[in-house]
């Protein structure tokens, strides 16, 4: 996060020497959520980021050329929605960039999450990351941090510290909250929710309850308004769980609220050692196709392996 601070004010000095009201990349982009990623934060602009860029837009519903379009197909095998979706279900190769792209939305979102939200005197809306502990959800919260720390334009709208090495708050002058939430079903509860990071969500495991990650969800559903985003990011693991199940049930399926992406470390990282993925393959081909092919392990089942228990029941009856 040190060095993508120093970047990040390196690039912002060359652009913003002064800060007047004309250098608010707030107000810039506004209504433009890709022109504050590409333009404002300076991020995904480079050709290695071509994937990422189409599938932000197609979250954000801009329209894509037909170049975009056959590229986006291969990765949703679907045709992108046409408007902003309400989830986005990342299912990345490992070293994919989902982290960043996801710190990259929630910077965006934070900015403009108070508009049209009718909040109670003293409420807050919240961005949050949920994942499996604190060392996790850290990545995230450090790319996002780093953003309100290295862009003058962004810094001035923070009310709170941002020193110190424990992930604090970030507090900003338009009623936002940005935090990390450990996967606990019971913490999310009873706060109006901008944007919900569930982070590496298919490994998330609870001690208090066999599935935490459905919980975690229905709770930030209760909080969820016209503009919510969830967006859920991982490697796939086991063939259980809510990431499992959204991609099963909406994967290759048309929906404008409902976007679910899968493909390997490749796809979104073309300058990827590729010599990593064919040791990995050669030591571990079932972990290795996971970490970095996107694909759903067959060797970890529960007890009674899901083919199963299909084949033993009719639906729609």
């Amino acid at each position: 996060a040190l060095d993508r601070l120093r970047r990040l004010r390196a690039l912002h000095l060359q652009v913003e020497p002064r800060q007047t009201g004309a250098d608010d990349i707030v107000a810039r982009y506004r209504g433009d959520p890709m022109g504050f990623i590409t333009q404002g934060l300076r991020q995904a602009r480079e050709p290695s980021w071509a994937m990422w860029r189409i599938v932000m837009k197609a979250a954000y519903g801009v329209p894509l050329d037909a170049d975009e379009l056959v590229q986006f197909r291969a990765v949703a095998d679907r045709d992108p929605p046409g408007r902003r979706v309400k989830e986005l279900w990342l299912i990345i190769g490992a070293r994919g960039g989902k982290d960043s792209v996801a710190s990259m939305m929630a910077t965006q979102a934070a900015c403009y999450a108070d508009e049209g939200v009718a909040l109670r005197p003293g409420e807050r809306v919240l961005v949050a990351c949920f994942a499996t502990d604190r060392d996790q959800s850290r990545i995230i919260y450090n790319y996002t941090r780093a953003y309100f720390e290295g862009i003058p334009s962004l810094r001035r709208r923070v009310t709170s510290s941002l020193l110190g090495v424990l992930p604090r708050p970030i507090v900003l002058n338009n009623d936002v909250e940005i935090r990390v939430v450990t996967n606990n079903f019971r913490a999310p509860r009873g706060w109006p929710y901008a944007v919900a990071i569930f982070d590496e969500c298919a490994y998330w495991r609870d001690e208090s309850s066999a599935t935490p990650d459905q919980e975690t969800y229905i709770a930030v559903l209760r909080g969820a308004g016209p503009n919510t985003m969830i967006i859920g990011s991982s490697t796939p693991y086991r063939q259980s769980g809510l990431l499992f199940k959204k991609w099963k049930d909406h994967y290759g399926k048309s929906s404008d609220d409902i976007l679910v992406i899968r493909a390997p470390t490749t796809t979104f990282r073309p300058d990827f050692d590729r010599s990593v993925i064919e040791r990995a393959m050669a030591e571990d081909p079932e972990r290795a196709a996971a970490e970095y092919m996107a694909e759903w392990r067959r060797d970890i089942a529960d007890y009674v392996q899901r083919e199963v228990v299909e084949a033993c029941t009719s639906t729609g009856v």
